[in-house]
């Protein structure tokens, strides 16, 4: 059986589903693929948030009418929880749990996700929630990872979906411990709009644009190639209208053009805010990692044995990553398939050696990915 028609036999043996569409590759391409298979069973639903760009939810829109697809857009409401708001390690466990829950308020049926095997062997708290939710992952299940999904995307026809670059929610740039909030978010979104306007060409998966709030100011990571093409005079005259931008709290302050790190907002050592529990429900954050001055430390690289997760249902394991993923945008640690189609995430032990020092300031002269 090829991998599209494993993919579509799971489909059809879950009856009636309520498709999470974030507005991604991933989602959306499961959507078309779950009303081609279910018809009037499969329903999709679309929240609507600051932390989610007004050109996803136009995307989804768009889908939506051309396809003829069931579409619901609801509110998730995570901004009304303190506990995403501020913005703990585990902040993408919050968003997802008022996402499924919204999900739910308006539907019985099955949940599916976009997640696919490239996310398993990450920290990803959201796949936390989904297993409280009991939210079915028919990639995963299927053995697709992300390679294979823009391989349906275009094999469905969907055109320039299946060339979208990564793109987690903006509230994956803010710095762990500072505040999520709406107008940093819309921020974020003019900065990186900004930049990607004066770049200009098209925006393939290979671009990466991402207005980073942290403490020490604004800093724009960009892909090698952008980056090399940005002269000084551009990037100052590009940081002199991402302050114009900017809210009161981030006025003043410099703005420093470096390069893309996947998860570098994300930052371990740093106690969750208001006592915030972290890497789930049940409170543990065994990866944390405060550096000497009680400042934060970058995130831990799991042990070996926590590399790769169990391949589901036979198929190949999940490749190697030496970095975080860009969805969520955090570290990784091991998963297991459950029964089910759920997923069991485990946190690694950090590994012996030097303790981590802070956040580096690196130099606008450093090129390329770590």
């Amino acid at each position: 059986m090829s991998p599209r028609a494993r993919l579509e036999a799971g489909l059809a043996g879950l009856g009636p589903v309520a498709v999470a569409v974030s507005g991604g590759v991933d989602s959306l391409t499961l959507a078309a693929l779950a009303h081609r298979v279910l018809g009037p069973e499969a329903l999709m639903v679309h929240a609507v948030s600051p932390a989610v760009p007004g050109e996803a939810t136009a995307r989804v829109r768009d889908e939506a009418a051309r396809g003829g697809w069931d579409l619901r857009v609801i509110e998730a409401g995570e901004f009304a929880d303190p506990r995403y708001r501020a913005n703990p390690v585990n902040r993408c466990f919050f968003c997802k749990t008022n996402l499924y829950g919204a999900i739910r308020h308006v539907t019985d049926r099955q949940i599916l996700s976009g997640a696919n095997t490239d996310d398993l062997g990450e920290y990803r708290p959201g796949l936390d929630a989904a297993r409280e939710h009991g939210v079915r992952h028919p990639y995963v299940e299927a053995g697709f990872d992300k390679g294979m999904v823009r391989a349906l995307s275009r094999d469905l026809g969907l055109g320039a979906v299946a060339e979208l670059p990564a793109a987690p929610c903006l509230s994956s740039r803010i710095e762990t411990g500072i505040a999520v909030e709406p107008e940093t978010l819309a921020f974020v979104h003019a900065a990186e709009g900004l930049v990607g306007a004066a770049l200009g060409g098209g925006a393939g998966p290979g671009r990466a644009v991402r207005c980073r709030v942290r403490a020490g100011g604004t800093v724009i990571e960009l892909d090698p190639a952008s980056l090399d093409a940005l002269t000084e005079a551009e990037r100052g005259a590009l940081g002199a209208g991402i302050l114009a931008r900017a809210p009161a709290r981030l006025a003043g302050q410099r703005v420093r053009f470096l390069p893309y790190r996947v998860g570098s907002a994300f930052l371990t050592g740093r106690t969750p805010p208001h006592g915030t529990a972290v890497a789930g429900s049940d409170g543990r954050d065994p990866a944390r990692a405060p550096s000497p001055e009680g400042g934060v430390g970058r995130p831990q690289r799991p042990a070996d044995g926590d590399r790769r997760a169990s391949p589901p249902h036979g198929s190949r394991a999940c490749p190697r990553s030496a970095s975080p993923p860009p969805c969520g945008e955090e570290p990784r640690r091991g998963s297991t398939i459950r029964p089910g189609g759920g997923v069991r995430m485990s946190m690694p032990e950090r590994e012996k050696g030097p303790e981590p020092q802070a956040s580096p300031d690196l130099p606008d002269t450093v090129r390329g990915r770590p």
